[in-house]
């Protein structure tokens, strides 16, 4: 293909901002029509859209050239079908207006949005919404205003339709919902009133980082047309094989009724049986010089048909439509949509007659702008496994000057290379624009497949622009810390990554706290991350299995004696164990050999607090105002790591050459006893060799994880210390590092 001639094609789709302007048009809103009349006569006149946004900017070769070159062209000479399916037998109307996962109608009002609300809230709701079964809402439809503020610089102006879909690439979008719109209390909105500011949610944003555009944007381009022209067909092809298209315009419009055939001969105006409304067409573009529109392609009509040159004959080159969702609101002539005939895309009508005569402006396709030729384009959308994701944490008053970017290289190597561009920010990088808060970004394709990535490598952050403080830390998509850099500074950054399989916890240790963590997800519901599943995949989980046996032990009438017995038939000890019950069928008192936690839960009485594997547990209550029915029981308690609310110290009580006796003491700091504790440490410049008054759980190398023995120092009780003695051997100063502690407690 000719580059010079594609650079010219294209250009059209490329930008769109905010002008406030008033579009030519020709016979826009009319407060009354006769419709069974001959329609009147096409000619221009102008209508006031001031309240509106629209606006496209001038964007130089170089830049259109580069554009061009990184994004996907279909359809080029020597194309001439649509790759998906080539074999279609097209229906004579499709709308995809009406699929379930098509948002609403919205407005941009006062903003120059366009190019985001065509390309966020249509297409990419649309694509994502279908993709995961969702059935669109204005709520939960993608927010133009994400996309809109990541590009345009803190300013109401206008946007390359290429930095949109980058957005959607590198990040997603959040919704409606999430990220709205319109400020509280807005209900119009202009430059003084809209908010520019970006998400300060970073939850919300990684979760955004699931679902995003696959590759890259797909350019088609068509030609001029006749109603039957193969060339429409890579339009109506695409439309039928359910993508949603995005062009830009010009918008300098000529519109008139649609029209019907009566049965008499006569032309008459056209009701749509659904809405009531008399439906408009656009039938002819021509240049204007002021502003530009972004605009959605939901359908296409051959039968649609308005008589543009007023002969009383349905013409063939009048025949046919595209149906358009605009981003005015659904007041706005076809409850938000419009027709644009198929003769408008050609650069001279194939309609006979001369009635352009009248008409003024040089005639132009109508999906473009100047007079480039129609390009429409096209996106893929996939869920993506997200495994690192960088997490940078700033303050700056110059948001408009940041540059990041992600890259890694082996460990061996402190210079990365294959950079991955992952924030551009748009606008005067000098302007005073101020941001707190954390930017998120998926390491993507540098971290795939994962298995290649989990050790050996050092990862980097590359951090340009002005700013008074940064931090930066990589996570999996869950948020828990993989590894932290800490305050980092402009240029790059870096820290390795080194995890093993069965490492959940990312702490470098396989032991029974990533168990625990495997446990959880498995048998509890906590969910891991896609990272978490991955390391997990080929561990073995404890099965926690049990029975609960209810008998009636006495019954006098008025009341009973319930006697429960709890025996783990599992794997794995059963530990501070907890049974909910939503209903107990009846009241109960006098609990013997178990506490009453609530009104739904029996816990152990501390003493009876561990079920061994293959023991069983029996506590009772009296029952009174019995139903007769057997309530349900069901264990509630998880391992979790345990923040605060104790203090370790280690001790050396006696030392001869290398042997030395020491004591663990764990203080309990809180109101609350601590139930099934572990502890993790690393055990600096000594090794555990026996006689310890606990039970080690995990040792590798100087690794350790113990909790107490059945002999008084489980559970530790509030505001308590208990000491643990053991024999060990040194090479130093016996101490403590890495110290940390899990618990079991009740979900409730």
């Amino acid at each position: 293909m000719n580059k010079e001639k594609t650079l010219s094609k294209i250009a059209a789709f490329l930008l769109s901002g905010m002008m406030t302007v008033t579009i030519v048009a020709g016979n826009s809103y009319l407060a009354s029509q006769t419709l069974d009349v001959f329609a009147s006569e096409a000619k221009n006149e102008v209508h006031d859209f001031s309240e509106y946004g629209t606006g496209m900017l001038p964007i130089t070769d170089n830049q259109l050239e580069e554009y061009i070159d990184s994004i996907s062209v279909d359809f080029n000479e020597e194309q001439s079908v649509m790759s998906m399916n080539s074999t279609l037998s097209l229906p004579s109307s499709y709308d995809l207006s009406t699929s379930p996962y098509f948002p609403p109608i919205g407005n941009q009002q006062s903003i120059g949005s366009c190019a985001a609300w065509a390309t966020t809230y249509y297409q990419f709701t649309y694509e994502a919404n279908k993709l995961n079964n969702i059935v669109s809402t204005a709520d939960n439809a993608y927010s133009p205003r994400w996309t809109y503020n990541m590009v345009n610089g803190g300013q109401n102006v206008g946007t390359y339709f290429g930095r949109v879909y980058d957005v959607l690439k590198r990040n997603g979008s959040l919704t409606m919902s999430e990220y709205p719109y319109l400020a509280d209390g807005v209900t119009w909105a202009y430059t003084d009133n809209f908010d520019f500011s970006w998400s300060d949610d970073t939850d919300l944003m990684i979760n955004a980082l699931n679902t995003r555009i696959s590759g890259n944007e797909h350019a088609v381009s068509v030609s001029s047309t006749n109603p039957s022209s193969t060339e429409l067909d890579k339009i109506r092809e695409l439309l039928y094989n359910g993508k949603i298209l995005t062009f830009t315009t010009d918008f300098a419009w000529d519109y008139r009724d649609r029209n019907i055939l009566n049965a008499d001969g006569s032309v008459g105006g056209y009701i749509n049986p659904n809405t009531g409304i008399a439906e408009r067409i656009v039938y002819r573009a021509y240049n204007n010089n002021e502003s530009g529109h972004a605009m959605t392609i939901v359908g296409y009509d051959n039968n649609v048909w308005s008589d543009i040159n007023n002969n009383g004959i349905v013409d063939e080159g009048e025949l046919g439509a595209f149906k358009i969702a605009n981003s005015w609101g659904s007041d706005w002539e076809n409850n938000g949509y419009i027709w644009v005939s198929y003769d408008a895309l050609n650069s001279t009508t194939t309609i006979d007659g001369n009635w352009e005569s009248e008409l003024t402006g040089d005639r132009v396709p109508a999906f473009t702008q100047g007079n480039s030729g129609n390009y429409v384009y096209y996106i893929e959308v996939e869920n993506k496994d997200v495994y690192y994701v960088g997490q940078l944490t700033l303050n700056t008053s110059y948001r408009n000057s940041l540059n990041i970017s992600a890259g890694r290289n082996l460990s061996s190597n402190i210079n990365a290379y294959n950079f991955n561009s992952k924030f551009i920010t748009q606008g005067n990088a000098s302007t005073e624009l101020s941001h707190v808060g954390t930017l998120v970004f998926d390491y993507d394709d540098l971290a795939e497949p994962i298995g290649e990535y989990i050790s050996g490598y050092n990862w980097f952050v590359r951090l340009n622009g002005n700013h008074n403080n940064a931090s930066f830390k990589i996570t999996d998509n869950l948020s828990n810390t993989i590894v932290d850099f800490g305050s980092i500074s402009a240029g790059d950054s870096y820290m390795p990554i080194s995890l093993s399989m069965g490492d959940l916890n990312y702490d470098g240790v396989v032991n029974s706290v990533d168990t625990e963590i495997l446990y959880n997800a498995r048998n509890n519901g906590t969910a891991l991350s896609n990272l978490q599943e991955y390391l997990a995949t080929n561990m073995d989980t404890p099965i926690q299995d049990y029975t609960v046996d209810y008998i009636v032990a006495a019954d006098w009438g008025t009341g009973r004696n319930i006697q429960i017995t709890i025996t783990n038939t599992g794997d794995v000890a059963i530990r501070n164990w907890a049974l909910q019950c939503s209903n107990f069928e009846g009241d109960i008192s006098n609990p013997w050999n178990c506490t009453l936690l609530g009104d739904d839960i029996i816990k152990n009485a501390m003493y009876n607090s561990d079920i061994a594997v293959g023991q069983s547990v029996t506590f009772g209550y009296t029952l009174t105002n019995a139903t007769g029915e057997i309530p349900v029981f069901s264990l509630c308690t998880f391992r979790s790591a345990k923040q605060n609310g104790y203090d370790v110290s280690l001790d050396v009580t006696s030392e001869w050459d290398s042997g030395f006796i020491g004591n663990i003491t764990i203080t309990n700091t809180t109101n609350e006893p601590i139930m099934a504790w572990e502890l993790s440490f690393t055990a600096v410049n000594f090794t555990i060799t026996g006689g310890g008054q606990f039970e080690i759980l995990e040792n590798s190398g100087n690794n350790y994880t113990i909790t107490g023995t059945y002999n008084g120092n489980i559970p530790i009780p509030a505001n308590t210390s208990i000491t643990m003695q053991f024999n060990g051997t040194k090479n130093g100063t016996p101490a403590l590092s890495n110290v940390s502690m899990t618990e079991m407690v009740i979900e409730n």
